[in-house]
Protein backbone atom coordinates (compact mmCIF):
# COMPACT_ATOMS: atom_id res chain seq x y z
CA UNK A 1 0.00 0.00 0.00
CA UNK A 2 1.15 3.29 -1.38
CA UNK A 3 1.30 6.81 0.96
CA UNK A 4 -1.57 7.92 -1.35
CA UNK A 5 -3.30 4.97 -1.18
CA UNK A 6 -3.25 4.87 2.89
CA UNK A 7 -4.26 8.53 3.19
CA UNK A 8 -6.97 8.19 0.61
CA UNK A 9 -8.50 5.30 2.18
CA UNK A 10 -8.74 6.75 5.84
CA UNK A 11 -10.35 10.12 3.93
CA UNK A 12 -13.30 7.63 2.90
CA UNK A 13 -13.26 5.86 5.67
CA UNK A 14 -14.59 9.07 7.20
CA UNK A 15 -16.71 10.01 4.79
CA UNK A 16 -18.58 6.50 5.30
CA UNK A 17 -18.22 7.34 9.28
CA UNK A 18 -20.12 10.76 8.64
CA UNK A 19 -22.63 8.43 6.31
CA UNK A 20 -23.40 6.17 9.13
CA UNK A 21 -23.70 9.00 11.52
CA UNK A 22 -25.94 10.69 10.14
CA UNK A 23 -28.45 8.66 8.95
CA UNK A 24 -28.90 7.33 12.38
CA UNK A 25 -27.45 3.70 11.53
CA UNK A 26 -24.48 3.69 13.86
CA UNK A 27 -24.70 0.99 16.79
CA UNK A 28 -25.53 -1.46 14.18
CA UNK A 29 -23.44 -4.28 12.27
CA UNK A 30 -22.03 -0.57 10.29
CA UNK A 31 -20.36 -0.41 13.23
CA UNK A 32 -18.29 -3.35 13.00
CA UNK A 33 -17.98 -3.20 9.60
CA UNK A 34 -16.50 0.50 10.55
CA UNK A 35 -13.94 -1.58 13.08
CA UNK A 36 -12.85 -3.78 10.90
CA UNK A 37 -11.92 -1.29 7.91
CA UNK A 38 -10.17 0.94 10.95
CA UNK A 39 -7.87 -1.60 12.22
CA UNK A 40 -6.84 -2.68 8.43
CA UNK A 41 -5.54 0.81 8.17
CA UNK A 42 -4.12 1.47 11.77
CA UNK A 43 -2.48 -1.89 11.45
CA UNK A 44 -1.14 -0.96 8.15
CA UNK A 45 0.53 2.04 9.67
CA UNK A 46 0.67 2.09 13.48
CA UNK A 47 3.44 4.93 13.46
CA UNK A 48 1.84 6.61 11.39
CA UNK A 49 4.77 7.69 9.58
CA UNK A 50 3.42 7.46 6.31
CA UNK A 51 0.07 9.33 7.13
CA UNK A 52 -0.44 12.72 6.60
CA UNK A 53 -1.86 15.43 9.39
CA UNK A 54 -5.09 14.87 8.22
CA UNK A 55 -5.50 11.34 8.14
CA UNK A 56 -3.61 11.49 11.67
CA UNK A 57 -6.62 13.11 12.45
CA UNK A 58 -9.36 11.54 11.10
CA UNK A 59 -7.86 8.33 12.69
CA UNK A 60 -7.97 9.96 16.20
CA UNK A 61 -11.87 11.37 16.05
CA UNK A 62 -12.85 7.87 14.61
CA UNK A 63 -11.14 6.34 16.98
CA UNK A 64 -12.86 8.54 20.05
CA UNK A 65 -16.01 7.23 18.41
CA UNK A 66 -15.99 3.28 18.10
CA UNK A 67 -13.23 2.37 20.33
CA UNK A 68 -11.52 0.12 17.73
CA UNK A 69 -8.34 0.62 19.49
CA UNK A 70 -7.72 1.32 23.39
CA UNK A 71 -7.17 4.55 23.75
CA UNK A 72 -4.05 4.26 25.83
CA UNK A 73 -2.43 2.09 23.45
CA UNK A 74 -3.72 4.16 20.35
CA UNK A 75 -0.33 6.08 18.64
CA UNK A 76 1.94 4.67 20.78
CA UNK A 77 4.53 3.72 18.30
CA UNK A 78 4.01 6.81 16.61
CA UNK A 79 7.55 7.89 14.99
CA UNK A 80 7.87 11.28 15.26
Amino acid sequence: MTNAELNRDWKRLAKKAKQYYDSGLFGTEKELELQKEFKRLYRADDTFKYCNKQSIRIAMRINLKIRAVSLHLFGIGIDL
